[in-house]
């Protein structure tokens, strides 16, 4: 789903993120990025499925209306299913209800117009998400991180004989060779063969679900996003970041959402971004050390601090960097959580003008940088570079 940027695009557009709290627990943040038009949608709700939480994230394309048509049917529909089905039964079918509805109210307008979508429904003690396409959910507990879904793409083995059985084919990675996601609401070019089910169709609303018991002991927090997060970033990364913003003392839910957002876009994602933080457990999150946090962040291949620090970085502007003086470099190195680097920078007579021409390799070998740090400035000299050219 990737683009090169609109024409009428600025730096300044690029760079805008919009970050809601929806109640003390939960955040979204999201932007439209390289894009020329933001095409998510997102759903946070107490009232859909009553005393449950309801999160979800539409991610449209070839538009927003199938996202927004979807995102305002979900709550409506799970109330209803909710009153006679578990949340596993619910969750499998509300989207084709979704979709059918879509489809008798605007389906001709939509044949070539949908949105991937994922949902997660957390009950007193139940986590159940349900899915189509590519938009990810993960549960970040006190050890490891849990995806609770799999992302639906044409390649997969299953996905592939399903189109196939669908009298489809998969060329360049896409349904027919042109639609990138085998599973999604709208899509009504792909969904002709009459009287199949919606497996049956060259583009599956048929979800799939996944559930499983709440754990007081270990479950921490939930991120759900559309693919534009997770092309740049895998649900181990996403969740050291969460929790080494946590521990850095940024616990407003929108704030994590923020900053994955940022550290995505910083990191050369193309596509909208969008995505909601839903916290579970703070008390054990107040409890993260900065090992712990550390840690987390090397092990996933993050720097720590940095990569909850790259708002000191986006607003940036190559020409600018190019000025700064050993002292303003320092200050940046400090806004970034690296001061620490600041007197080999200033040994090597490392002023802006010579850092945006530094290479990853050189950090490590003519400043002694740890190879994490050493990534981490490379990225923000790549972010320079790619958007240097903009008005």
């Amino acid at each position: 789903m990737s683009s090169q940027p609109g024409e009428a695009t600025t730096f300044a557009e690029l760079v805008v993120i919009h970050a809601s709290d929806h109640g003390a627990a939960t955040g979204s943040a999201d932007a439209r990025g390289w894009r020329p038009a933001m095409e998510d949608a997102v759903v946070v709700s107490r009232d859909a499925v009553p005393g449950a939480v309801t999160l979800a994230v539409f991610d449209g394309h070839g538009g927003v209306d199938v996202a927004k048509a979807g995102a305002a049917a979900l709550g409506p529909k799970l109330t209803e299913l909710s009153k006679s089905l578990p949340p596993s039964e619910y969750l499998a079918s509300v989207f084709p209800l979704i979709d059918f509805a879509i489809k008798e109210k605007d389906g001709a307008k939509f044949e070539a117009m949908g949105s991937t979508a994922v949902c997660v429904v957390v009950t007193a003690d139940e986590i159940a998400c349900g899915w189509l396409g590519d938009s990810k959910a993960l549960l970040g507990t006190a050890q490891s991180v849990e995806p609770l879904s799999t992302d639906h793409k044409p390649t997969d083995a299953g996905e592939k004989a399903r189109i196939a059985a669908a009298d489809g084919h998969v060329l360049r990675g896409r349904v027919n060779g042109v639609l990138a996601v085998s599973r999604a609401l709208g899509d009504y070019l792909y969904k002709q063969k009459a009287g199949a089910p919606p497996e049956g169709q060259l583009v599956s609303c048929a979800p799939d679900v996944t559930t499983r018991k709440r754990d007081a002991s270990g479950d921490d927090f939930l991120v759900l996003a559309c693919d534009g997060l997770w092309e740049k970033m895998t649900i181990e990364q996403a969740r050291a970041l969460v929790r080494c913003a946590w521990q850095m003392g940024y616990k407003a839910p929108s704030d994590l959402a923020k900053r994955l957002v940022e550290y995505a876009l910083m990191a050369g994602s193309m596509d909208n971004i969008t995505c909601v933080v839903h916290v579970l457990d703070t008390k054990r999150l107040d409890a993260l050390s900065e090992a712990d946090a550390r840690a987390g962040c090397e092990a996933a291949e993050l720097c720590y601090p940095a990569c909850a620090c790259v708002r000191a970085v986006l607003p940036l502007r190559r020409r600018d960097v190019q000025q700064y003086d050993d002292g303003r470099m320092a200050s940046l190195l400090d806004a970034v959580g690296l001061g620490r680097h600041a007197p080999a920078f200033a040994a090597q007579q490392v002023n802006g003008e010579c850092f945006v021409e530094v290479v990853e390799r050189e950090f490590v070998e003519d400043l002694d940088m740890p190879a994490g740090d050493a990534a981490f400035l490379a990225l923000c000299n790549e972010w320079w570079e790619r958007t240097a050219a903009w008005p």
